[in-house]
């Protein structure tokens, strides 16, 4: 992926993102949010990039150490999505916190005065 196209997606997730926590959180949770709606933002194009590399390179890849030891092992850019992953969900938890809850109406079905 080219830089311009990582600067796309980037742009089009925080789009998506502010858009979506503008509405959901109060003016001074939003300018708290910012900086991880940006981390945000990152993360998911990045994990999109690795998943196209692991979708063309593979989910292993083989490896030599010396002469007699080789094998295969999960791939470099396996780990790295999964490790970015994490951290995407975490940060998109931490956003998810500052919202608040939405409570449901308990509509009565008479069951506790029968």
């Amino acid at each position: 992926m080219i830089q311009e196209e990582r600067e796309k997606l980037v742009k089009k997730e925080q789009l998506k993102l502010n858009k979506i926590f503008k509405e959901a959180l109060s003016e001074d949770d939003y300018k708290r949010a910012e900086s991880l709606l940006e981390n945000a933002s990152f993360m998911r194009a990045a994990l999109t990039e690795l998943r196209e590399e692991i979708m063309i390179r593979g989910y292993v890849e083989t490896y030599k150490n010396g002469n007699n030891q080789e094998g295969t092992k999960d791939s470099s850019y396996l780990r790295s999505y999964n490790n970015l992953l994490k951290s995407y969900n975490s940060t998109l938890k931490i956003l998810l916190s500052m919202a608040p809850v939405a409570k449901a109406e308990v509509k009565d079905d008479g069951f506790d005065s029968f």
